[in-house]
């Protein structure tokens, strides 16, 4: 599941069209499934961006990241800077395939994170959605065909990818991302005796059971928040916009709703932004609106404030 981020910032970052010469750190990379990448040899990069994300080849990632950073270590930092500022915080990694070390880590919520922004890079979008791709060499007679590790693509209505990934410390584990009309969902399935049961066993979910419930309506007062040198001192406010969440029936009694406010400095119109209102879910955001005055607050006259100090 690393190599979404390593297929994340090779399209980001290069070029697909650009030519890489396979180093020989690369070429000695043989755990796992490989593509036999010899020191010298020559590739397209999007041909060894789908070796990694078809195919799951862990010397194709070596190769990309000293391809895009000069070396696999400063491509990792690129990697944990590019988790920050997507706010994966509980993600570190320490290489670009997803090999086991203790400094390499992240989270279910972390990884739906990563993949919906990969989502939204159309070339990664491509690549993970196909189900096979013959690599060539350049320079020399050698070509190979590869098929995706994803078993429920083609075979589960609207799947879109994205992900999967072994080794002995995670087990096997999936990432997967469907869409029906107008609805998208990921699923991040880990450690799993059933990765692809639970895998459709979660969209099902989704698909059949979530159901979109009105959280938050726009001009529907919900509190008060402080004034300053108004002639009134508080004032009501709403959500500037509906909110609506797709929710589990069990999971509504679960949803929470936190208000962060500020001071409103009077004069101040109606519309003006006060704050904002967070709506969570056994302490995981879930979404959040602006929060605005419903009417006008006047100032106080200058006599007053005069008085007053």
């Amino acid at each position: 599941l690393t190599k979404i981020m390593t297929g994340l910032l090779a399209v980001e970052e290069g070029d697909p069209a650009d030519v890489v010469t396979v180093s020989p750190r690369a070429a000695r990379v043989w755990e796992g499934q490989v593509i036999g990448l010899d020191a010298g040899d020559r590739l397209r990069l999007l041909d060894l961006v789908r070796a990694a994300l078809i195919y799951s080849a862990n010397d194709s990632t070596v190769a990309i990241g000293e391809h895009i950073a000069g070396s696999e270590p400063l491509f990792v930092e690129l990697m944990n800077l590019k988790a920050g500022l997507l706010g994966a915080t509980a993600t570190r990694y320490a290489n670009t395939n997803g090999y086991t070390d203790p400094n390499h880590y992240t989270t279910a919520r972390d990884l739906a994170t990563i993949a919906r922004f990969a989502l939204t890079r159309p070339l990664f979008a491509e690549v993970v959605r196909t189900p096979a791709a013959v690599l060539h060499w350049i320079d020399r007679p050698r070509h190979m065909e590869i098929y995706t590790t994803n078993m429920l693509l083609g075979r589960y209505a609207g799947l879109q990818g994205v992900k999967t990934g072994t080794t002995a410390a995670a087990g096997k584990c999936v990432v997967v991302a469907a869409q029906r009309g107008d609805r998208r969902l990921i699923a991040v399935v880990l450690h799993s005796a059933d990765r692809w049961g639970d895998a459709v066993r979660l969209l099902d979910s989704g698909f059949y059971e979530a159901q979109d419930y009105p959280v938050g309506t726009k001009g529907a007062v919900v509190t008060e928040a402080p004034v300053q040198d108004g002639r009134a001192s508080r004032v009501p406010v709403a959500p500037a916009q509906d909110v609506v969440l797709r929710l589990l029936p069990e999971d509504v009694k679960d949803l929470r709703r936190s208000f962060h406010l500020g001071v409103l400095k009077a004069p101040a119109a109606a519309g003006t932004v006060v704050g904002e209102v967070v709506f969570s879910l056994r302490g995981s955001e879930l979404a959040r609106a602006p929060l605005v005055a419903v009417r006008t607050v006047p100032g106080r006259p200058w006599w007053s404030r005069l008085w007053a100090g």
